[in-house]
């Protein structure tokens, strides 16, 4: 009661779940040299409480990340190999990834006061380039949920014991996690393709001149800021973009990307369904639908924006790929298998050599056919090695 009193008196409110905002952000090294790949190494279980929380941070962060156009580096291999190398340079060499994402947690605790409780989990990590060390992005956060309230009246002590020991659960902590690696994912640039979009479909922008040439339109400067990282100027643009030309799609599918690094879903969304309503053959905005509902968990709606984007855009390799996790997240593992069979088909067609053999492995791990396995194996094997397409030959 005491400790809810004097939050009152501070005017801090007990019950937001955002009290503190992201620290830090990417640094000059970062903007002369996006990393191209980000491999996850454990994080520390510092901090007060001793949760255990730094592996499922871990993986919330892999999970926020791997959306991202960089290539990632899966936890398990990063582990095995880890526990083999000796120092950063030699384990970026090893898992030919470009940097390293370490830290630790900074708070791990729960509290229980009978009327009130917090559980409450922060981070400490940094992005650092594997060959010599040096720090291209920093992020220090702590994301807490409370519950319970000042029992004015013996109504209001029940509810808020109820309230508290409910705020204790299991489910409250992970969802504490992952909004912190959501936070501090929104923080890092994905300066190597655009959320959302296949990059069969349109290659990565590069940054911006000093000064842009008069040619260019405001959707133009707001897509090669959005690829440079500088999400407020690309905002800036994209408002005068659809200030001119309200019905422009790619303007407002630009849009919905900001507001989905933003962490404005609901926004987000909006701005893809208009996207939709003025350009209707805009594969990259049923994507975008796609991925927000399979992140919601609403299997059902993410497969029919899939399966319209690859109307749109048959050779997708992202929508293929999703559309594999929407329907294994549905329970439907042989449809699961044939959208990653076309996954593969269609990033070695785009050349993406890296996210064909993703596909391949979601194969194996999904029991496809053998006969599938293999075609895309061998496919795979010619196109790496330079004799030949890989595909029907």
């Amino acid at each position: 009661m005491l400790s809810l009193l004097a939050l009152a008196a501070c005017g801090v409110d007990p019950l937001d779940p955002l009290a503190t905002r992201v620290e830090g952000g990417v640094t000059e090294a970062w903007r002369k040299g996006p990393p191209d790949c980000i491999a996850l190494l454990p994080l520390k279980d510092g901090g007060g409480g001793g949760g255990g929380g730094g592996g499922d941070l871990r993986r919330a962060l892999y999970g926020h990340l791997a959306p991202q156009g960089r290539r990632d580096v899966e936890l398990k291999r990063v582990d095995v190999e880890a526990g083999r190398t000796g120092n950063h340079a030699d384990l970026g060499r090893t898992l030919g990834c470009s940097a390293l994402l370490t830290g630790h947690l900074v708070e791990d605790a729960s509290q229980y006061l009978g009327v009130w409780s917090r559980v409450a989990v922060g981070a400490e990590v940094r992005v650092v380039r594997a060959d010599d060390g040096v720090v291209l992005w920093t992020g220090r956060h702590t994301v807490a949920s409370n519950g319970g309230a000042i029992p004015l009246s013996p109504i209001a002590l029940a509810m808020g014991v109820y309230d508290a020991a409910r705020n204790m659960g299991d489910r409250i902590r992970l969802s504490v996690i992952d909004r912190l690696a959501q936070d501090l994912v929104a923080t890092i640039p994905d300066d190597v393709e655009a959320p959302f979009q296949d990059p069969a479909s349109s290659p990565p922008v590069k940054a911006p001149p000093a000064k842009a040439s008069p040619a260019i339109t405001p959707r133009d400067q707001a897509e090669r800021a959005f690829a440079a990282g500088d999400h407020a100027e690309a905002r800036r643009q994209v408002d005068l973009a659809l200030a001119a030309t309200p019905h422009d799609g790619q303007a407002l599918a630009l849009k919905g990307r900001l507001l989905v690094h933003a962490g404005d879903r609901a926004g987000a969304e909006q701005a893809f369904l208009s996207a939709i309503a003025a350009d209707p053959a805009r594969a990259d905005a049923y994507s975008a639908l796609g991925a927000l509902a399979l992140e919601r968990g609403e299997t059902e709606r993410a497969v029919a924006a899939f399966q319209m984007a690859l109307e749109r855009e048959p050779s997708s390799g992202f929508a293929y790929h999703h559309l594999g996790l929407a329907l294994h997240e549905g329970g439907d593992a042989a449809g699961a298998a044939t959208a990653h069979y076309g996954a593969g088909l269609a990033y070695l067609k785009a050349g993406d050599y890296g996210r064909a053999a993703r596909s391949l492995r979601s194969l194996a791990d999904l029991g496809a056919p053998a006969e599938d396995i293999r075609l895309l194996e061998q496919a795979l094997a010619r196109a790496v090695t330079g004799t030949g397409t890989g595909i029907g030959n």
